[in-house]
């Protein structure tokens, strides 16, 4: 009886692992695209931007600044930023690592295979107690830069900064 019964199991256990499927986990082109509250929204792909100091201070913000923009598209009402973790998901099946995403043609890349009409690259300087961040983006079809802009002042106020350039990002969709 007992052999039996293992016989069973083991024949039911080999018969649901022949019936299991692998499913493939692939990147939709169309990210979000499903957005009908505001279905005009442009897709843009926030990539980590560089930092042009050595201060260890500040290396933190080419993460802080891509994220504080995010937040402020998210808020808005014409720009989808591109998920995190589909840039995540989209470098790994290019074998790439995050910090790949700084250059043009790998971002570029990336853009497109996940389906971003842009990319946003950028960058922080520090010189002293003031800063000025830079950003340009780029239509992934073309790598035409469509716009371009930077803000300054001091660091104390880099926060605002961040928000003057995202207003100003915002703006630029809108006219």
């Amino acid at each position: 009886m007992f052999k039996r019964f293992y016989f069973l199991t083991i024949l039911l256990i080999i018969f649901t692992a022949c019936q299991t499927q692998v499913k493939k986990v692939e990147l939709t082109p169309e990210i979000g695209r499903k957005d009908a509250e505001r279905p005009n929204r442009v897709f843009i792909a926030v990539m980590d931007f560089k930092i042009l100091s050595s201060e260890a201070a500040v290396q933190g913000f080419s993460k802080d600044i891509p994220q504080s923009l995010i937040r402020a598209f998210l808020n808005g009402k014409y720009i989808k930023p591109v998920e995190r973790e589909e840039l995540e998901k989209a470098a790994a099946e290019l074998q790439l690592s995050l910090s790949d995403l700084a250059d043009e043609s790998k971002a570029l890349e990336i853009g497109k295979l996940i389906g971003a009409k842009y990319i946003m690259l950028g960058s922080m300087a520090k010189v002293g107690a003031n800063v000025k961040i830079n950003c340009r983006i780029i239509e992934t079809e073309t790598s035409e830069i469509i716009y371009t802009d930077s803000v300054r002042g001091s660091i104390d106020l880099i926060f605002d900064l961040e928000d003057e350039l995202a207003h100003k990002i915002e703006n630029h969709f809108t006219e």
